[in-house]
């Protein structure tokens, strides 16, 4: 992969052809974005639209979420660099193909990974969005004793 070089670009220089009239990141280039990437189904949740009703508002606020490996939800998000962030976590996702012990390192990989694709594709990434992305990962300290308990490992199988 050809990383394309950033230095004296930020974000918005990258972005400002692809915004929409309401300045939010464009879903186009999310799109063309996905599609490079075997992405087949891209959603776009809104408040109050179907994928609200059935699994809840709080479900896509600030989070977005994978199907397999070429589905993606992009939430909601009040913050553009944040959402598209977001977006590059999944692609992240949707790339690794590893197997991890622990869901903080499967997100790690996913974050790695997402902001590698985010370069190729010419996106750096703010100090705040990189600060975020990594407040994210840390809700994933310690996930599997919290949720499955103190002896999760022993459940683990040879892989």
């Amino acid at each position: 992969m050809e990383v394309f070089a950033t230095e004296g670009k930020n974000f918005i220089d990258f972005l400002e052809i692809e915004y929409d009239e309401a300045h939010t990141v464009s879903e186009e280039l999310m799109v063309k974005i996905a599609a490079k990437y075997d992405i087949a189904t891209l959603h776009f949740v809104k408040i109050g639209d179907d994928w609200c009703e059935e699994d809840g508002e709080d479900r896509y606020l600030d989070e977005s979420a994978i199907g397999g490996c070429d589905e993606i939800w992009v939430g909601i998000y009040e913050d553009d660099e944040i959402k598209l962030a977001s977006f590059f976590h999944a692609i992240g996702y949707t790339l690794s193909n590893n197997v991890f012990d622990t869901v903080y390192e499967r997100h790690q990989e996913a974050w790695r990974i997402g902001f590698e694709v985010a370069l190729v594709e010419g996106i750096e990434f703010s100090d705040n969005a990189k600060v975020w992305a990594k407040g994210k990962l840390d809700t994933f300290i310690g996930w599997e004793e919290n949720e499955i308990g103190p002896n999760w490992r022993d459940n683990l199988r040879d892989r």
